[in-house]
């Protein structure tokens, strides 16, 4: 037993070492990771997010000083075509904050503008993220 834990600790360190070097001294495959980085990169800045979402992202931002609330749903159009969320759960202290069509970048890129008071917070999204995904994988296919 002590043994497989040395080898794996040994060939844990020379992989390590030889990413180091790699990164310090910019040998292969350097370059190419950097490229693939990048390329991610670059995609995941260019989502352009349409004017309904751009539309609730304002109107959220003018209400997320609002103290009354306690619970808020955030989401995707599942929890923006809820609109009665304060009657489903009998609670009047219940925010909506889904948006359809909204991908899971798209709640990161929003979080600022959910109260400070909240104590609860139910959270729906990445269904639409499948879509992002699909297209990302038939860019591969047509580069293989």
């Amino acid at each position: 037993m002590l043994k497989k834990a040395f080898i794996l600790i040994f060939i844990g360190g020379v992989f390590y070492f030889f990413g180091a070097v790699t990164v310090q001294y910019k040998l292969f495959p350097f370059s190419e990771i950097v490229k693939i980085r990048n390329y991610f990169k670059e995609n995941t800045n260019l989502i352009n997010y349409s004017p309904y979402y751009l539309s609730k992202v304002s109107q959220f931002n003018e209400l997320k000083d609002s103290e009354k609330f306690s619970i808020v749903m955030i989401g995707d159009s599942i929890t923006d075509g809820v609109s009665n969320w304060n009657e489903l759960l009998q609670n009047c202290e219940v925010q909506n904050r889904g948006i359809s069509g909204d991908i899971s970048k798209g709640v990161l890129d929003r979080l600022y503008t959910v109260n400070k008071s909240i104590k609860k917070a139910f959270v729906m999204i990445g269904i639409n993220d499948i879509y992002i995904v699909t297209k990302q994988l038939m860019k591969f296919m047509k580069i293989i």
